[in-house]
């Protein structure tokens, strides 16, 4: 029983851990971002920072399905709360989804109005914006080390997503440099996969936790 209850606490610990560290960082990534964004006209910087947003939406669900799944059973739930998690699996699982479309959306708009020359943005900007996919790297790393311990689909999905976002984050960064270069919207145009790969991750991790529902 004590081992039980050790495992529950240490489960509880890691996921709001994870989660707390995520509405912080995602928090503080998405400001600085949308700042950049709407200062210099820069889609994908726009469309990093509001990804960003709804990282940190994805952590507020994943800090209340811990928090909820983990309650003692009560007479209006005899059977515990446990399915908390994956119902705010499944949440989690929409808001990637919906975060694709719009970025798709917003991607494939701007590649149709072609390369259109602006500001540059300047380099301490940029190397900022690239700190950011270090930070995105350090949360996903330290989410899934966190799962490693507790094998939670909703923070499987978390660590996943936020490694997605360092890779889209050094490829905007590039592209962001490559555009004016080549004279094509490569700064749109990368997003559109990303936002592939995103949906994807999305539509698994919800089958996944309908199946457990189930």
């Amino acid at each position: 029983m004590t081992a039980d209850i050790s495992k529950q606490d240490m489960r509880l610990q890691k996921g709001l851990q994870a989660g707390i560290t995520g509405i912080i960082l995602n928090g503080l990534l998405a400001l600085g971002k949308l700042t950049v964004g709407a200062l210099y006209g820069n889609v994908a910087i726009l469309s990093d920072g509001v990804n960003n947003l709804t990282d940190a939406g994805t952590s507020v669900v994943a800090v209340t399905g811990f928090a909820v799944s983990e309650k003692k059973p009560d007479e209006a739930h005899p059977a515990g709360y446990s399915r908390m998690e994956y119902i705010c699996g499944l949440l989690v699982s929409f808001l990637l989804c919906i975060s694709a479309v719009s970025l798709m959306k917003s991607a494939v708009v701007h590649c149709m109005a072609g390369y259109a020359a602006g500001l540059a943005v300047p380099y301490p900007l940029l190397a900022a914006v690239l700190c950011s996919s270090i930070v995105k790297l350090f949360l996903g790393a330290m989410t899934a080390a966190s799962n490693a311990s507790v094998q939670s689909d909703l923070l499987k999905g978390i660590a996943t997503d936020s490694l997605i976002d360092c890779g889209m984050t050094a490829a905007t960064v590039a592209a962001v440099f490559i555009s004016p270069i080549v004279m094509m919207p490569l700064d749109s145009i990368v997003c559109i996969p990303a936002a592939v790969y995103i949906g994807i991750t999305g539509g698994k991790m919800g089958l996944d936790n309908i199946r457990k529902l189930l």
